[in-house]
């Protein structure tokens, strides 16, 4: 899952297509599962930026920011029963709980008998500040600096905007923590002030262009958009950024402070907890229930739900699972921490148990976005195509496998229809990727990225490094227990 209150785009988008090819078809669906050779216990994952020391020789540098850092627990069923997620610096971001069929959780407390004059209590609220967003303005008025703070007061990320001589904004940086430019988004505009393109830039590439064009009365009478390798609508949903959105912040209340212009200047974030008051209350005797098998019992039992906590303990939010007869998950629904919708996804299957639809919709039960899944008579993924809201297409993928199952390319298309890239990957003889070719439409190489891979006794690997047109980029270390 993607999570919703995350607060910036991934800085580093990793070489991993091929070898996580196929869990991206079950993200956020059937990522409970271990996938690893052996009885796994646990898997902590830490990738660092490679560090040259020359002669061809690389050794770790700093983690990498904006790539998976986490710690994975396993039972002996081969379930994840946690994950906890970590920023950067080596402080918790978020914990996440996994829930089964069979489980002792805790149950509802039992109802109390009704005193004949019912009391209403008013719950005790607490409230603790989070962290600020602050904003800073030229002689104009306008917005040329936003940046959001912790609670402590540390950095967050920050956005520098620049403007056209007629106002409008022709540039915003985003920097992170450490005051690194990782993307610049780029604006043009007519005579008119119409926007008539956005380029989105990363690590010194294109990874993102849409142009408008208009009618003669100033509407939009046609949108293009073209993806790279680089990013991915998915990840492009992540660059629109919530201006008072605070990393780990459940945000329950919010104070704002303004200039003598009228322009805000800085926003507060605060939350809010509801502690109910016990009640005195005589409690009525518990029913028996009849006994449920355990999940000792269950061979393959379903998850139920999970739950997601932030840095200070604090529930984030909540996705539970619903199942066809088949078992097959047909719904997820994510509530945050007082029951409200967060988002809801759907999802249809072939008579072979392929998916083959999925629907995201936001917390008003709105349609963000649809997934169609085309598979051969193998049951591989063949095509994948993305839609909008509206049912227009964002982008679709197609996919070759050689004989032994594995993707061997894949190639993404434009809205119009017309090829936007091909990519192509090599395995070595553990079936691992090894290699990724990107060509443009024209067949010419953009980019080659080559994996090396340290595996332990169950032919795991444990050390990754990654190599980007000849250069390494990111080394990855997999440290995994194992059950004895």
């Amino acid at each position: 899952m993607t999570r919703q209150s995350m607060s910036k785009v991934k800085q580093l988008l990793l070489f991993s297509l091929c070898s996580t090819f196929a869990f991206a078809q079950e993200a956020g669906k059937k990522d409970y599962k271990n996938t690893l050779e052996g009885n796994v216990k646990s898997v902590r994952l830490t990738t660092y930026v490679a560090l040259d020391k020359g002669g061809g020789h690389y050794g770790k540098g700093s983690v990498a920011k904006g790539v998976d850092n986490l710690l994975i627990h396993y039972d002996k069923k081969g379930n994840v029963t946690e994950k906890t997620a970590y920023y950067s610096n080596g402080g918790l971001w978020y914990s996440k709980k996994y829930v089964y069929e069979g489980s002792e959780v805790e149950k509802p407390a039992p109802k109390a008998s009704q005193p004949k004059k019912p009391i209403k209590e008013e719950p005790v609220v607490e409230e603790g500040f989070r962290g600020r967003v602050t904003y800073r303005y030229d002689k104009k008025g306008q917005k040329t600096e936003e940046s959001s703070f912790d609670a402590k007061g540390v950095l967050l990320w920050r956005y520098v905007y620049r403007y056209d001589t007629r106002g409008n904004i022709s540039e915003r940086d985003s920097y992170d923590d450490q005051a690194n430019l990782f993307m610049r988004e780029s604006y043009r505009y007519d005579a008119d002030n119409h926007m008539l393109e956005k380029v989105i830039t990363m690590k010194n590439q294109t990874a993102y262009k849409c142009t408008w064009t208009y009618d003669d009365k100033g509407k939009v009478a046609e949108k293009e958009e073209y993806f790279t390798e680089l990013i991915s609508p998915a990840e492009l949903d992540k660059i629109v950024i919530d201006e008072v959105n605070t990393k780990g912040v459940l945000r329950k209340k919010l104070k704002y402070t303004y200039d003598n212009k009228g322009n805000r200047t800085e926003v507060n974030i605060y939350d809010a907890q509801a502690k109910a008051k016990p009640s005195a209350a005589a409690q009525a005797p518990e029913k028996e229930e009849p006994k449920k098998p355990s999940y000792e019992e269950i061979a393959d039992p379903k998850l139920l739900y999970t739950v997601e906590y932030d840095n200070l303990g604090n529930i984030w939010k909540k996705d539970t699972y619903v199942y066809n007869k088949a078992g097959q998950i047909i719904e997820i629904k994510s509530v945050d921490n007082e029951q409200k919708p967060f988002f809801r996804y759907t999802y249809k299957y072939d008579a072979k148990g392929n998916e083959i639809e999925r629907v995201n919709y936001d917390k008003n039960n709105e349609v963000i976005q649809k997934t169609t899944q085309v598979y051969n008579s193998k049951g591989e993924l063949v095509e994948r195509a993305e839609y909008d809201s509206y049912g227009e297409l964002i982008q679709k993928n197609t996919y070759k496998y050689d004989e032994k199952g594995q993707l061997i390319e894949q190639q993404g298309y434009n809205t119009d229809g017309s090829l936007a890239f091909i990519i192509k990957f090599t395995y070595n003889g553990l079936g691992e990727c090894v290699q990724s070719t990107t060509f443009n439409r024209k067949g010419e190489e953009t980019s080659k990225l080559i994996q090396q891979y340290k595996t332990d006794a169950n032919k795991n690997w444990t050390n990754l490094t990654q190599y980007s047109n000849g250069k390494a980029t990111f080394i990855t270390e997999r440290t995994i227990e194992y059950y004895k």
